[in-house]
């Protein structure tokens, strides 16, 4: 039987570990950045801890002690071998830290809640390619392209809806192009920002819902793409 006092410890000095690479990061503007903690092959011990519920509990309301509060959404755990080629920060043996920039990052607008019709099926965001995705009813200037459904005789969205754009370091921003039709984020079913004018932006978050058109004609998920 193994001992769980070792485990404990183990369990300890890996949650220690992780908190004390992190700290530098807190407060910076670059804190939008992911981070992948790798654990080699070599220590299935910390691999299996790594996958246990109680130790999950333990570091995030650590890192909530330490104002982490929204690391769950910056924080990976692989339990493998590294590249050989990745930049890796060691923080234990056998475990290493990744630090992934968010302007290297890719996201998808795909149709959420089944309300409403994408001309593709996804459309993928990829900062080092493009900076500005224009959405709206048509292909005339529009990145992200609404269509009509059949059905309907006709969609509240707008020609030049809404607008998403990217700054380095900060992530993707949601923005309207249009005062006539409203702009909402849906954050956690809930309305987060009800965007009016070109005046206001707001940053997107991984699972936010963007409703557009003042009957909700069509929403559409932002998701990051798996690390």
């Amino acid at each position: 039987m193994e001992n769980i006092d070792n485990v404990i410890d183990v369990k300890k000095k890996l949650i220690e570990a992780i908190v004390v690479f992190l700290k530098p990061f807190y407060g910076k503007k670059n804190f939008n950045d992911n981070f992948v903690v790798w654990i080699c092959n070599d220590q299935p011990q910390m691999q299996a801890i790594a996958t246990d519920k109680d130790f999950v509990e333990r570091l995030f309301a650590e890192l909530n002690d330490n104002e982490f509060s929204n690391m769950q959404n910056h924080l990976l755990f692989k339990k493998d071998d590294p590249p050989n080629e990745l930049k890796l920060s060691s923080i234990l043996e056998g475990v290493f830290i990744q630090r992934i920039s968010i302007d290297s990052l890719q996201y998808r607008i795909t149709i959420a809640n089944g309300k409403g019709i994408l001309m593709e099926s996804e459309y993928i965001l990829d900062p080092t390619k493009q900076k500005e995705f224009n959405i709206g009813r048509g292909i005339n200037n529009n990145h992200i392209v609404v269509v009509e459904d059949v059905k309907c005789s006709y969609i509240d969205v707008s020609s030049n809806q809404a607008k998403i754009f990217f700054l380095q370091a900060k992530g993707f921003f949601l923005q309207s192009r249009n005062d006539n039709n409203r702009t909402l984020i849906i954050r956690n079913n809930q309305e987060f920002a009800r965007l009016v004018d070109e005046r206001s932006s707001k940053l997107l978050k991984h699972g936010d819902v963007i409703e557009l058109g003042n009957a909700g004609s069509v929403n559409l998920k932002f998701e990051q793409l798996a690390l």
